[in-house]
């Protein structure tokens, strides 16, 4: 089952950039939007993995994200999509292999 979707996804790879769309497009990524230090929608979060005022860490379609710092929390979490804010100190990445 995993090799069909990785499969899947580097056809939709291809075609993105042989058609010229942007990222994305054709299959899901992750999508990053940052503001600041105090507000970030993840777009592309499965679930979510850890949930302290310190630290939050999601499963995401491209691996795992984590943010630490302060005061933080998830405003909304719909359609795999999240948004997260607090005082953000780092926001860590891990790929999935």
């Amino acid at each position: 089952m995993a090799i069909k979707r990785r499969n899947r996804a580097r056809l939709a790879k291809r075609l993105e950039a042989a058609l010229e769309l942007p990222t994305g497009t054709l299959h899901r990524t992750l999508r990053l939007e940052i503001s600041g230090n105090r507000q970030a929608i993840v777009e592309g979060c499965s679930r979510i993995l850890q949930y302290d005022e310190d630290c939050i860490r999601m499963e995401t379609v491209g691996g795992e994200i984590g943010f630490s710092g302060e005061r933080l929390c998830v405003n909304g979490l719909s359609g795999g999509s999240a948004v997260v804010a607090g005082r953000f100190v780092t926001i860590r990445f891990e790929e999935e292999c």
